[in-house]
């Protein structure tokens, strides 16, 4: 199985810089080397075009390999399937979006935008993965229509939003064990954090007596 890891196809969409990607992307082939994961492999921008830098490599996707905004515009109009995405990607754009100085109606505004976007840049990447993985089944972390080329896969459940993913929210333990997700701001505010190696990777929420213990966590 290879990890197709877009975050460099987007990074001006989300603002996040590319050394925070490329720092993430290394830290998860570290993972797979560590943990003897001889059956994953990984791949992203970095493999395409040469050496050229991350921004050059953006402008190629953009003007090359993704469709125009107005027909984007135009299948969310009509109804088709952009119009789902469009809805799904509006909405963890803005549960994304901290630190807001607006008001609700221009983030509304402003996470729409970049939801147009995002869809546009997903296509490119997927025109890029067609041609470099071309017998692959392809499976995405998002719910796909009927007759996609993609299969939406949900790697935490259960869950009532089908939109909510690990990379959009944060994977609390309960008391139980058992893992879930929630949003940024409710994970700080209700449990405790746990590090492992320098990093934040998840929180648990703590029982009403007595303290559980990370290495007991999955």
């Amino acid at each position: 199985m290879t990890i197709c890891s877009d975050g460099h196809v987007f990074t001006d969409i989300i603002g996040v810089d590319d050394e925070t990607i490329v720092e993430y992307n290394d830290a998860l082939v570290k993972m797979i080397a560590d943990e003897g994961l001889s059956h994953l492999s990984t791949f992203d921008l970095r493999e395409i075009w040469g050496d050229g830098d991350f921004a050059a490599k953006r402008h190629q996707l953009d003007t090359q390999w993704a469709p125009a905004l107005d027909d984007i515009r135009a299948d969310v109009k009509a109804g088709g399937n952009s119009a789902r995405l469009l809805r799904g990607m509006t909405r963890f754009m803005i549960a994304d979006t901290v630190d807001w100085a607006g008001t609700k109606s221009q983030l509304q505004k402003y996470a729409k935008q970049r939801a147009y976007q995002l869809i546009r840049f997903s296509a490119a990447w997927g025109n890029i993965l067609d041609i470099h993985f071309p017998e692959a089944v392809r499976l995405s972390i998002h719910p796909q229509p009927r007759l996609s080329p993609k299969l939406g896969i949900k790697l935490i459940a259960p869950d009532d939003d089908v939109w909510t993913t690990p990379w959009h929210s944060v994977l609390v333990y309960d008391t139980s064990g058992r893992p879930r997700l929630t949003s940024h701001a409710e994970a700080r505010a209700k449990y405790d954090p746990v590090h492992q190696d320098g990093r934040l990777t998840h929180f648990i929420e703590q029982p009403l007596t007595g303290c559980a213990s990370a290495q007991d966590l999955p």
